[in-house]
């Protein structure tokens, strides 16, 4: 007999500040473990890190190009994406 339903919670997560100009911030809310890849607007590999428990993450912007990137989230329900922009 089922006597009850735990929901998984979804990827939350917060980008800031947004549009970026040295770093930016992650706040993973809800992740436990998974892959954070960052993307630029073409689709290539800009950065790659496995989270495994962390709540909160900067990202080292310097030496990244002027554009629109993708931070995708993958866990075992589902894969988001997030939109951020370097000035």
């Amino acid at each position: 007999m089922v006597t009850g339903i735990v929901e998984q919670p979804e990827a939350e997560l917060r980008l800031s500040p947004n549009p970026a100009t040295d770093e930016l911030w992650v706040e993973l809310g809800g992740m436990d473990s998974g892959p954070l890849v960052v993307t630029d607007a073409l689709g290539r590999l800009v950065w790659k890190r496995q989270v495994n428990g962390e709540r909160n993450m900067r990202l080292d912007l310097s030496g990244w190009a002027s554009g629109q990137y993708l931070l995708s989230v993958a866990t075992t329900q589902e894969k988001r994406w997030w939109k951020f922009v370097i000035l």
